[in-house]
């Protein structure tokens, strides 16, 4: 499955992490400049396919549905990869990335961190049907060494149930 989307060309966005794990997995990716631009450049043929996240397709597919009627989501394939979101907090305030820290280790301790993702995305992963998709996997070697890939309740799994 992977060869076939390396005869199909990704677009992203020009400073996005995403490009480098595209290409490290050799896959064409073009580079947009701008967000906007991207979906202008999918419809003009310039990509095949314009990757977006689970939580991102069906908010992002609905916002610009007037102004790009012929764009759908894909409803067989998940492209699927590593890749952290993080919060950042200046070195110059030690206390607060402790206490930010703190609570997210003990949301995800007590279900709150599954609950809190859970009202935000069920609704949206539910209408991607994602269990019912064929799994393409990429490697992400770019991930920092501080990131705990090892903490699977960390990751969002689509095998799991939503």
């Amino acid at each position: 499955m992977l060869d076939q989307i390396r005869t199909l060309s990704v677009g992203q966005g020009a400073s996005w992490g995403d490009v480098r794990v595209y290409a490290y997995n050799n896959v064409p990716v073009k580079a947009a400049e701008t967000y906007e631009s991207s979906f202008l450049m999918l419809t003009h043929g310039r990509f095949d396919m314009f990757p977006r996240g689970v939580t991102e397709a069906t908010e992002e597919l609905a916002a610009c549905r007037m102004r790009y009627p012929d764009l759908a989501i894909e409803q067989h394939r998940l492209i699927k990869y590593a890749f952290a979101q993080c919060f950042y907090i200046g070195k110059s305030d030690p206390r607060l990335a402790a206490r930010i820290n703190d609570g997210l280790e003990q949301m995800e301790r007590d279900d709150r961190f599954d609950a809190f993702f859970d009202r935000d995305f069920a609704k949206q992963l539910a209408e991607l049907k994602l269990k019912t998709r064929t799994v393409i996997e990429l490697k992400n070697p770019f991930l920092p060494s501080w990131i705990p890939y090892g903490c699977k309740g960390l990751w969002f799994d689509p095998a799991k149930p939503q």
